[in-house]
């Protein structure tokens, strides 16, 4: 069961329910994984209305909507519950 929570979609949920905003190669360092498999997540978060990008400059942003970041945070406790770590505040 807890396995579900390792997997990167829930990563990338959890980081950008902690982030204002995050470049799309930083998100695909910090989840740790290929920037094409980030694009292809983040495309079903935005059609799930999750995320959203925007570019700047050659750079790709991508932020969590309202109802992303809810959801990324809670996804982020359950995943330090079911790891024993300790959760944020």
């Amino acid at each position: 069961m807890g396995d579900y929570f390792f997997r990167k979609p829930v990563k990338v949920l959890v980081v950008l329910g902690d982030k204002k905003e995050i470049t799309i190669s930083e998100l695909a360092k910090a989840v740790r994984t290929s920037l094409s498999h980030v694009i292809r997540i983040i495309k079903q978060l935005e059609k799930m209305g999750l995320a959203e990008t925007e570019r700047r400059g050659r750079n790709r942003i991508v932020t969590a909507t309202e109802k992303g970041k809810k959801i990324g945070r809670f996804l982020g406790a359950v995943s330090r519950m079911l790891n024993g770590s300790p959760q944020k505040q």
